[in-house]
């Protein structure tokens, strides 16, 4: 009895990190993506007020 809960609680073990390797590879795209976004709207506010500047 005691292997076959060894046996369940190592499959559930990987399951939930493969689980949790998708889901967090999937945010770290949309993180990535976002401080992209993010970064090509600043810099293009600076290039924006640079050139209203002069």
């Amino acid at each position: 009895m005691m292997t076959v809960n060894h046996t369940v609680s190592e499959m559930l073990n990987q399951l939930y990190t493969q689980i949790l390797g998708r889901l967090s590879g999937q945010a770290v795209a949309m993180v990535q993506r976002f401080s992209l976004k993010v970064f090509l709207h600043f810099s293009h506010q600076v290039f924006v007020d640079s050139m209203e500047q002069s």
